[in-house]
């Protein structure tokens, strides 16, 4: 399943500074349930509709991930790791401006900049302006239309597939052919014998524990450079190396390796469909400033 982060701007005025972050799993959908147009919408942004598609975040690993940085987006002052990489800009922007801002210091830092994700613009000014910021090293971004943003979800359910191809390439790999046999090429476990995470060589379909395939690695890194993870993974088996970033795209869990060994019943629901169907529980942030832009201070209101 694809997971996004994006951006909105409140409409509602000409001269309206109010912008919205926030986190999907289907963009389209969820910006029509913001505008109102279908049911489950956030209650505290009904006020400020029409709301539109700034920017879009694409490329996060798992949803843990994507919320880890849909929090930090939001909460720019209360993550230290945001809040230092904040301190080198001299003015704040207002509206959706000073969510670029934030933005931008985010994929700046080690955490997030070694997950290559990409911004995904819909507006040009704001990607214009975004650009004006500095320096980008190696921020990927795009511009993308309307309709591409309709279609995102689905582009990315594709990739979003890695795990379960994954899975089913380690199956192939295993020596009876079954999930129960799946076993890591480190330390001979059976994958569904622990709770570890385990990623599937994208070469040859050799399966390992994530923890064994980074303890491995480290052995050939300077113990002085205080390093904790490594940057490469390398299979055991075919020694074919690659990113950490496609190592965690290819990985997956003794739970879902079980799961993907079950029959699918077609009653349990759609899979896609993410946790936005009851807007109590919407975790989103709304940033209220009034249309002069006489507010100093961004009055972040988590949604309850």
């Amino acid at each position: 399943m694809p997971y996004f982060c994006y951006l909105l701007k409140s409409n509602c005025t000409i001269n309206s500074l109010c912008s919205y972050v926030g986190f999907t799993t289907n963009p389209r959908r969820r910006l029509r349930q913001h505008n109102g147009e279908i049911k489950a919408g956030a209650r505290k942004t009904s006020s400020k509709r029409p709301w539109v598609h700034i920017a879009v975040v694409s490329g996060f690993s798992n949803k843990v991930v994507a919320l880890m940085f849909e929090w930090q987006w939001q909460h720019p002052k209360a993550s230290r790791i945001v809040r230092d990489q904040m301190r080198h800009i001299k003015t704040k922007g207002k509206g959706y401006k000073g969510q670029l801002q934030v933005l931008r210091a985010m994929l700046l830092t080690p955490l997030w900049s070694q997950l290559e994700l990409q911004v995904n613009f819909v507006d040009i000014p704001a990607q214009s302006y975004f650009l004006s910021l500095g320096v980008m090293k190696n921020i990927r971004h795009e511009t993308l239309s309307v309709t591409d943003v309709d279609d995102m979800h689905v582009r990315a359910s594709s990739s979003a597939s890695a795990a379960r191809s994954a899975i089913g390439h380690a199956v192939e790999h295993a020596q009876e052919g079954e999930s129960e046999s799946v076993r890591c090429h480190i330390c001979s476990q059976k994958a569904r014998a622990s709770t570890r995470m385990l990623w599937c060589c994208p070469d040859c379909g050799a399966a390992a524990h994530v923890v064994c395939s980074a303890l491995q690695a480290l052995e050939s890194v300077d113990p002085s450079s205080e390093v904790l993870l490594p940057d490469t993974f390398c299979c055991s088996e075919c020694k074919v190396c690659v990113k950490r970033i496609i190592a965690s795209k290819m990985s997956f869990s003794p739970s879902q390796l079980q799961r993907a060994s079950e029959p699918h019943d077609a009653t349990e629901g759609n899979e896609d469909e993410d946790d936005e169907s009851d807007p109590d529980t919407d975790d989103d942030a709304v940033i209220d400033e009034d249309d002069e832009g006489e507010n100093e201070d961004d009055d972040v209101m988590v949604l309850a």
